[in-house]
């Protein structure tokens, strides 16, 4: 077995050890997927991560900067004055990314789209991660972290490391080479 708690090969149990912060990956400027995985098209989805080698528990998956990220006031003002004002507000945040990141937004998914048209709006509300839940939550957009799909039995856990800036996502259990790589809801 390969849990924490489990037998090691030598027959003795394994020594508990204190549960510590990953390592960060060796990665460009906003981020790169383990070795142990990749983006391709997945079954019931458009894309989606999956494992290409087994990945243990606590395993770093993915550490990265966000395209940019948009603050609940800045939201919420905005949402009051309707979807034109929210609309402006991404795609002001937008015009400062860089090239290949506004391509990277402009090709994720816009579940809101009525005629195949996409807005910064609806890509924004299809992809966006929630950062802190703090009084100065955020909520941002993630070039490879919008690529892992939702499961009600995920097997990858992310979270906001303020001191990093980071959107980091763990293995939350084993996950074999082959099957796709789920957040929560």
């Amino acid at each position: 077995s390969s849990h924490p708690s489990g037998p090691s090969t030598n027959g003795q149990p394994r020594a508990r050890t204190r549960a510590r912060m990953p390592r960060p990956l060796a990665a460009s400027t906003h981020g790169a997927l383990s070795r142990k995985c990749c983006v391709r098209l997945v079954a019931g989805a458009d894309l989606g991560v999956v494992a290409t080698a087994d990945i243990e528990p606590g395993e770093l998956i993915l550490e990265e900067l966000p395209l940019f990220l948009l603050r609940a006031g800045e939201l919420a003002q905005a949402a009051a004055q309707g979807c034109d004002a929210q609309e402006a507000l991404i795609r002001s945040r937008l015009e400062h990314v860089h090239t290949a990141g506004q391509d990277a937004f402009w090709a994720l998914a816009d579940c809101h789209s009525t005629d195949g048209q996409k807005t910064a709006l609806g890509v924004f509300k299809t992809n966006a991660i929630a950062g802190s839940a703090n009084v100065d939550s955020h909520s941002g957009v993630y070039r490879l972290g919008a690529r892992f799909n939702h499961s009600c039995k995920p097997n990858v856990n992310r979270c906001w490391i303020e001191s990093r800036k980071r959107q980091v996502f763990v293995a939350t259990q084993e996950i074999a080479a082959g099957l796709e790589l789920f957040v929560y809801y």
